[in-house]
């Protein structure tokens, strides 16, 4: 994405809301699973007496290296490597937390990562939106990636395409419709002169043709 698409700075803070409001939702979506594979907060133990499982323990265990980890190393691959998998078990095992399986770590993994993800790709929103100039003029700097904002304005510039899109072709379907109907009208009119008379030579049309003259 070498070329500079977004033509101005209206459409780059066009695209960096529309960025900011898809990464926030789904960020609140991953939130809620995370908080559920948690168990019951403390608010719902006390209102609703209810009470967390052991694998809630061992979710909240587990979440809690791995955070550490991607504190750690925030540039961390998407993967977990074999090295952070033995690492995590160490300390757990350091807590008594046991038995967990790299399939359980693995799973929370993908969770805390899409969380670390996102909530990253909101701070780089944030920190383009006074980097427009620098994107136009084709000034790098290694601190601010805004590569993302160009994507997202790509991705609302063809949904906006599609849409118009769309509205053209129902607006062509409903013209068609229309022009069907009122061919079915009017052979309706064709086949039944009394209706015809009525609609085109009736009182009111006579009338009409009287305060014309």
């Amino acid at each position: 994405m070498e070329d500079r698409l977004v033509p101005d700075r209206r459409s780059w803070d066009k695209a960096i809301q529309f960025m900011t409001t898809s990464v926030q939702e789904r960020l609140n979506e991953i939130q809620q699973i995370i908080e559920e594979s948690r168990g019951p907060s403390i608010w719902s133990q006390w209102l609703y007496w209810q009470s967390p499982k052991p694998e809630h323990a061992v979710a909240q265990s587990v979440q809690s290296e791995l955070k550490q980890l991607l504190s750690q190393n925030p540039d961390h691959p998407q993967s977990i490597l074999d090295d952070d998998l033995t690492i995590v078990r160490r300390n757990l095992e350091a807590k008594g937390v046991t038995d967990v399986s790299n399939e359980i770590i693995r799973k929370h993994w993908k969770m805390i990562f899409k969380e670390h993800f996102l909530e990253r790709q909101l701070l780089a929103a944030r920190d383009c939106q006074s980097f427009y100039q620098h994107y136009k003029r084709g000034f790098e700097d290694a601190d601010v990636d805004c590569q993302a904002v160009v994507l997202f304005y790509r991705i609302e510039k063809m949904l906006n395409l599609t849409c118009n899109a769309l509205r053209q072709q129902i607006t062509n379907t409903e013209q068609r419709r229309l022009e069907r109907e009122i061919k079915d009208v009017l052979d309706d009119w064709s086949q039944d002169s009394d209706k015809k008379k009525e609609y085109l030579t009736g009182r009111r049309v006579e009338l009409a043709q009287e305060l014309s003259k």
